[in-house]
């Protein structure tokens, strides 16, 4: 990953160049909120609703867009805030451009959707693409008020889908490129947000060398297929956190051969947390992390703790990092206090992860996990699921639900919560199964994107035989 700042625009050829596929991009984590409120958040899990009801997270939306043939082929100068887009077409996102009603009525270079399965759609020369390579031009404008820029706030800009390769400028200034068009790409922006209004101009090529591992089965669609996220943060922020559950009997079994039909009660149910902060270096002596955990029906709570911050490396962008702080947290004897988590009784849980300063609450996250073992038993190479051996089943799902082609990912997070090993470069906006209701809370997940895939979607089951699998970040998506 390419991490060094270009201050015009991505690396000359980085659409040709493996080596290049990332530039300035934060490192993956799990997904953020900034609620603001312990009850906010609460609520926000309750209804699942579709939009976020963090005042801290908003969309960004109702572009400027102007479709050409070829890299080579932009307009120049568009990046800057000062030139005249009034004569391109007023579209929205998420979309993809082959099927956007206003791009095909209304552009003069038109590119059409093409289902493949296997075939590339260019001449097999890796890593170079067509020259001919249609590419999508956005503008989009929001505002900033002083209050939203009081006390020095992070920004962080994150395209979640967008196909295949992109680069985009906040207010004349060259912010970063990505490519990996199924996973978000995130960008601090925080020295580049301005009070008043703000333009970040886009720039997405259907074809990079990406593409040459992105060929599956489905319909070549290109532009931001995805939410385009401006999150505001304070300060000194929770940037990371990861959420384990740990029983005990099951963890002596994970050695063994033994595959008895346990039940789930071990000898001891314990919940471990690490959180990861960013911010001022005096942060450890002004703040700590409180994580309260609630029952997922009716707000029962189950336990509180705290954790102290204590000075850490901590990876920001690929390939590099900087000093942070983390909080490590670990109770125990909660054996009788929960219930394991699996696909024919799925408990779950919400954490409320907390920084405090002094007893207010400066930064709020929360998730929704189970308490559940999973593991791959050595002798026998059998999937383990709190002691029992299962056998996984998958699902072969495409979006494809309006004329865009694409949906958010909160649409994903929000059905498909009963389907595991979604192998789609799109998940279904319908559950895979007659089972439940797409309003069923999220199943459980080990939250830490920075140390697992971020792509597999949450899920809770396809038949009663089938149950959740290895951990993962929730509900970020599919590969």
């Amino acid at each position: 990953m390419t991490t060094l700042r270009h201050p015009t625009g991505p690396p000359l050829g980085a659409l040709e160049d493996p080596s290049v596929f990332g530039v300035n991009k934060m490192k993956p984590h799990v997904p953020l909120h900034a609620f603001g409120t312990h009850e906010r958040a609460l609520d926000y899990y309750e209804r699942l609703p579709d939009e976020s009801t963090s005042p801290h997270r908003r969309r960004i939306v109702d572009p400027k867009f102007a479709l050409v043939p070829s890299p080579g082929d932009v307009p120049e100068g568009y990046q800057a805030p000062e030139y005249d887009d009034t004569s391109w077409m007023s579209i929205q996102v998420p979309h993809s451009w082959q099927l956007d009603p206003t791009v095909v009525n209304e552009s003069a270079f038109r590119d059409v959707p093409i289902y493949s399965n296997f075939q590339y759609l260019f001449e097999v020369d890796p890593p170079f693409v067509p020259r001919e390579n249609p590419t999508g031009c956005y503008r989009f404008r929001f505002s900033c008020t002083d209050e939203e820029l009081r006390d020095d706030p992070r920004y962080f800009l994150s395209f979640e889908g967008a196909d295949s390769a992109l680069s985009c400028w906040l207010n004349g200034t060259f912010v970063g490129y990505s490519q990996d068009s199924r996973l978000p790409a995130e960008f601090d922006v925080s020295a580049l947000v301005r009070r008043g209004e703000n333009v970040l101009a886009v720039q997405v090529s259907k074809f990079c060398d990406g593409s040459y591992l992105e060929d599956q089965d489905m319909w070549r669609l290109s532009g931001i297929f995805r939410d385009v996220v401006l999150l505001r943060k304070p300060a000194t922020y929770i940037q990371d956190y990861r959420i384990d559950a740990v029983i005990d009997r099951f963890e002596r079994m994970k050695d063994e051969k033994d595959e008895k039909d346990e039940d789930g009660d071990g000898d001891d149910v314990a919940l471990r947390l690490e959180v990861d902060v960013v911010g001022a270096a005096g942060a450890p002596a002004t703040h700590r992390v409180r994580t309260t955990v609630y029952a997922y029906d009716g707000r029962q709570q189950v336990v509180t703790f705290e954790g102290k911050l204590e000075p850490v490396w901590l990876a920001r962008t690929s390939g590099s990092r900087a000093a942070g702080y983390r909080a490590t947290m670990r109770v125990g004897g909660l054996r009788d206090r929960v219930r394991m988590w699996s696909a024919e009784t799925p408990v779950a849980y919400v954490a409320v992860v907390e920084l405090l300063e002094g007893e207010e609450s400066k930064d709020v996250e929360a998730h929704v996990f189970g308490f559940r073992s999973d593991w791959i038993q050595r002798a026998t190479g059998k999937f383990m699921h709190n002691g029992r051996a299962i056998m996984m089943r998958g699902v072969n799902r495409f979006v494809s639900p309006h004329s865009s082609a694409r949906v958010s990912l909160l649409a994903i997070r929000r059905t498909t919560h009963h389907a595991r090993c979604v192998r789609s470069p799109g998940t279904s906006t319908r559950p895979t199964t007659g089972r439940g209701s797409s309003r069923r809370p999220p199943c459980s997940a080990t939250p830490r994107s920075s140390r697992g895939s971020t792509s597999t979607p949450c899920a809770a089951r396809t038949t009663p035989t089938t149950t959740f699998g290895t951990r993962s970040a929730p509900c970020m998506g599919s590969t």
